[in-house]
């Protein structure tokens, strides 16, 4: 049954690897990279803004995971590559249409476990903002979200990151981390008494250890995440792309291009998949990650 999450797991966050195609795509006049605002507190305007800057192959990627475009729709191949970002955008009814479906169902998962009720960003009373979303899958995937009452959302939304790392890793046996340990570059590199220290400890002593050697600082917390969950993925015999080994422990590689930058993406859905059971909690989750790897994404192509 584990066996079977997992692998489910690993194809829905597949739907990155649409960069394989270099399609032209038209690119909105707004700077993305100056509305993702990583210092804020996000709320339903800094989503839309930053939602609608996306390059059209960028918007439907990031729907997909929020189930706004099917991988069956026209231009998107049947294992969710995009081939035709206009296509697809078109026979959704548009880019609006498409930003205002995402809304919908960002908001419908989000209340679906609270108010067992159903909205969306606008419905008066109901304004949720992309923080509290944050928040709330925080507290499922078991952060304190609370905490990040005045941080940004963008801190929040590591935090989430670092927190599915912790959990993969513990759910790894000590053969399992040893093997992790032999695959991974940046795990590989640590020192004799860092390494004795992952191998027993908790996923929350590898992110600290991790932390330490400053390995989790900017970009390369992406780089050493991919790394280190991409040999947790072998460990637990779930089959990746080949491409996704390759430059797996390189930042450029992992934000950057199509095929690496979908590594974290992978390892992350797998976690998500892993840990929670009911839909709600995982397609909040989703979108969250998602969300954030693309803030990350077009700060790195910056």
């Amino acid at each position: 049954m584990k066996t079977k999450k997992i692998t489910t797991a690993l194809l829905i966050p597949a739907l990155f690897l649409a960069g394989c195609n270099h399609n032209a795509v038209t690119l909105p006049k707004t700077d993305t990279s100056k509305v993702i605002a990583i210092e804020k507190l996000w709320g339903r305007v800094e989503w839309r803004d930053f939602v609608s800057s996306l390059n059209d192959k960028y918007l439907v990627e990031l729907a997909l995971v929020y189930g706004a475009i099917r991988p069956n729709s026209p231009g998107i191949s049947p294992k969710g590559e995009v081939l035709d970002a206009i296509m697809a955008l078109n026979f959704n009814s548009g880019r609006e249409a498409v930003i205002d479906s995402m809304q919908v169902n960002a908001m419908n998962a989000y209340w679906g476990k609270i108010e067992k009720g159903r909205t969306v960003f606008t419905n008066p009373g109901y304004h949720v903002e992309w923080h509290e979303i944050v928040k709330r899958a925080c507290y499922w995937a078991g952060v304190d979200g609370l905490s990040y009452d005045h941080e940004s959302s963008f801190q929040a939304e590591q935090a989430l990151m670092k927190k599915l790392l912790a959990d993969s890793w513990d759910r790894l046996s000590k053969d399992q981390r040893a093997d992790v340990i032999q695959r991974s570059q940046e795990l590989s590199g640590l020192s004799s008494s860092q390494k004795a220290a992952i191998l027993t400890g908790s996923g929350g002593v590898l992110v600290a250890t991790l932390s330490s050697t400053i390995l989790l600082s900017g970009f390369a917390f992406y780089a050493t995440m991919s790394s280190v969950l991409c040999a947790s993925a072998g460990a637990l015999g779930v089959a990746l792309p080949f491409g996704a080994y390759m430059g797996a422990s390189s930042t450029a590689a992992v934000i950057s291009g199509p095929i690496g930058w979908s590594v974290a993406a992978l390892g992350v859905g797998g976690a998500v998949f892993m840990y929670f059971e009911e839909g709600d909690k995982e397609k909040v989750i989703k979108m969250v990650v998602a969300t954030h790897l693309m803030k990350v994404r077009v700060l790195e192509n910056k």
